[in-house]
């Protein structure tokens, strides 16, 4: 399993290490908007410096947000802190963000872990 999801406080932080696969993340975001806590916190921070996201394209990152926008009605204002340096990760994350354009979310690209931390407080 290519990620680790740690709840902590109001939100929760996610690592991925390695290859993640497009299925990998549906069953990975399942875990998460179907765990009871996701309807009570105001944050996420996904930790991405470890990520190969190489299966992922634009097309994917949208089927991604499509799902992800469906977990909006449990949790209609969440602050995402997204942790990448790779520019094809940050490319992802970026088509995953516009397509979650017209939610209640807030997104935020960090390179370290300290940072998003801050943001999301």
């Amino acid at each position: 399993m290519p990620y680790t999801i740690k709840w902590i406080d109001r939100g929760v932080y996610t690592k991925t290490t390695g290859k993640l696969t497009f299925n990998e993340n549906i069953k990975y975001v399942g875990e998460l908007y179907g765990d009871r806590r996701f309807e009570d916190i105001d944050f996420q921070i996904s930790d991405l410096l470890e990520a190969d996201m190489s299966d992922f394209n634009e097309e994917s990152a949208k089927r991604i947000g499509e799902f992800d926008k469906i977990s909006t009605v449990w949790n209609p204002k969440m602050k995402v802190a997204h942790i990448a340096i790779d520019p094809g990760v940050i490319q992802i994350i970026d088509s995953y963000e516009k397509s979650m354009s017209e939610t209640g979310w807030e997104f935020k690209l960090f390179s370290n872990l300290e940072d998003a931390m801050k943001w999301v407080s």
